[in-house]
């Protein structure tokens, strides 16, 4: 049987369209064909939503009316090109791409339409040559406002005013049938943030001119971080200058649908080419609680698990799900998925095993409804992750799946996994930096307690991707610190009911609040369920709670957690 694959190319016919872009492709083309011009569109989705492939749906179809196009990528002109040169580079390519899609049909247009792209062309290339010579600044805004750039400023007045001409001079021709021209600038999110904004700028500065529409793909989270030597890191406080900036250049702002309705047709047609029949909603409900809709990753996943699907010996109907389980986690979850090898039914998983293989702080219902959110720190996964290890155990209940089916592909998917099984630990350093960021009160707090616990001789400590781990016995994490925005919560983890009764766990409680209060801390702890476990919560106020204090609780409470669970 030949091996299945998914093409991640983008759509350029309606036949190939398996999301349903035509319809949001049809309704743009209606727009853009009678809008009022200068207008720009911007087409904002994050990666692998299928922007470029909703574009060619619509160049195709505006080209088949009164309209003429050109598609410029911004991330081929970077590759060779320097900072300085590419958005020169960029705007020229427009042109250019213009003329070789219409040549034939301008040349019966008005005589001096080659003189005027070949004066555009030595214009760009006069800039060009001058930015490359460092004779002057790459910011067109900038340059604007610079009186010694003089030179510049010229260059860039001409060029507005030779390309306006070249556009009047096409759709005011009796001898084509453009009544205006329409630019597609592509994968402005591919290059660098600071390049983008720059090509931005010159789009608005450069080419806002009657006749022209201008067709943006662009990931707005990703281009904003080239505003940061502008605005500073972007905040609640500066939020309002960041959507300005796009507000002022980008008139039509089209975010690309969530897809959750046509993902699952696109999941349809590609089980129906693996020939899986059986269980489908679990095949859907398992990717929509890991890749997500987005159609890249949709397809990635596919594409892997077709791979290594044809290496399997045999096949059947709970072996292809739990590859499928297994693939789906190693994509979205390998610290989930190094934690999956050493203990295959998560039914049985511990409250410490849950911190370890997610990201999660709190696994009850409630807890997990009520945490703080942070998205800066990916905290949306959290929600996904508890959806994902719900589906997985109602599962095995269901006898869907069983350990035996994983312990039989195991080594056949782990072809695949480009993620160490092994649970990654990470220096202080790189910790605070992912956990902390700009918030340099709490680094300097993290950094005092861990060179403390460093010294202690009995008190050992490891930071991981989402959290630090103190160990005072040498089998046993004794207590877990995780950070949010605002607080830090100490949790001391897994009692199970079997072996320490509720009331037991209580006298901890008191214990831990007891003795904080005599250092003088006041927290608030709590005593928390998971199915047949109990954990003691502490949250904690980093601006106030000393870190010497700290060390002091986590040396009391890792004490008394060891002694009890050692019972």
């Amino acid at each position: 049987m030949s091996t299945v694959t998914f093409s991640d190319e983008p759509i350029y016919e309606i036949k190939d369209d398996k999301l349903n872009y035509n319809k949001y492709s049809m309704g743009l083309a209606k727009f853009v064909s009678e809008c009022e011009t200068p207008l720009t569109v911007g087409i904002q989705g994050q990666w692998g939503t299928g922007k470029t492939s909703l574009m060619k749906l619509l160049r195709s179809e505006l080209q088949s009316r009164e309209i003429a196009t050109s598609w410029v990528n911004t991330w081929e002109y970077s590759l060779f090109n320097g900072a300085r040169e590419t958005t020169p580079q960029i705007l020229f390519g427009m042109i250019s791409e213009l003329k070789q899609n219409h040549g034939d049909e301008l040349k019966t247009t008005i005589d001096n339409t080659r003189d005027q792209f070949a004066n555009i062309k030595t214009m760009f290339g006069s800039l060009i040559g001058q930015i490359v010579n460092n004779q002057l600044g790459a910011d067109i805004e900038k340059a604007k406002e610079d009186a010694n750039l003089s030179i510049r400023k010229t260059e860039i007045s001409k060029i507005k005013a030779e390309i306006s001409s070249l556009i009047q001079t096409i759709v005011e021709s009796s001898n084509n049938r453009f009544k205006r021209v329409v630019f597609f600038v592509d994968d402005l999110d591919r290059i660098n943030p600071t390049d983008a904004v720059e090509v931005l700028e010159a789009l608005k500065n450069v080419f806002d001119i009657k006749n022209c529409v201008f067709i943006l793909a662009i990931d707005y989270e990703v281009v904003a971080k080239g505003l940061h030597n502008k605005f500073g890191k972007r905040d609640a406080t500066n939020e309002r200058e960041f959507r300005s900036f796009f507000d002022k250049i980008i008139q039509v702002p089209f975010t690309m649908p969530s897809l959750i309705a046509d993902s699952s047709k696109l999941i349809e047609d590609a089980l129906k080419k693996l020939k899986i029949k059986e269980n489908q909603q679990d095949y859907k409900d398992l990717l929509k609680a890991s890749v997500g809709n987005n159609p890249r990753s949709l397809k990635r996943f596919l594409n892997t698990y077709s791979l290594t699907r044809s290496f399997l010996n045999s096949r059947s109907t709970q072996l292809d799900l739990s590859l499928a389980i297994l693939t789906a986690m190693q994509i979205s979850y390998p610290k989930m998925y190094a934690e999956f090898l050493d203990e295959l039914d998560v039914r049985s998983w511990t409250y410490e095993k849950l911190l370890a293989a997610t990201e999660i702080v709190d696994f009850s219902e409630e807890g997990l409804l009520n945490q703080q959110l942070d998205f800066d720190n990916n905290d949306l996964q959290k929600f996904n992750e508890f959806e994902f290890l719900s589906l997985l155990r109602a599962l095995y209940d269901k006898k869907t799946i069983e350990k035996e089916n994983f312990i039989k592909i195991n080594e056949t998917a782990a072809i695949t996994s480009v993620n160490s099984t092994a649970r990654k630990e990470l220096g202080i350093e790189e910790f605070v930096r992912r956990r902390c960021g700009n918030d340099t009160s709490k680094a300097k707090w993290i950094s005092e307690l861990y060179s403390l616990v460093e010294k202690d001789p009995i008190l050992r400590i490891k930071a991981t991707q989402s959290q630090i781990s103190f160990k005072q016995d040498a089998k046993l994490n004794s207590a877990y610190l995780s950070l949010s925005k605002s607080s830090a919560r100490l949790i001391f983890p897994t009692a199970s009911k079997s072996k320490i009764d509720e009331k037991d766990w209580t006298i901890f409680h008191d214990q831990i609040h007891g003795f904080s209060h005599n250092i003088g801390l006041e927290l608030k702890a709590e005593i928390r369920p998971y199915k047949q476990s109990l954990h003691l919560s502490c949250f904690i106020n980093t601006e106030v709670v000393e870190p010497r204090k700290m060390l002091q609780l986590v040396k009391f409470g890792s004490q008394l957690h060891v002694d009890k669970m050692q019972k």
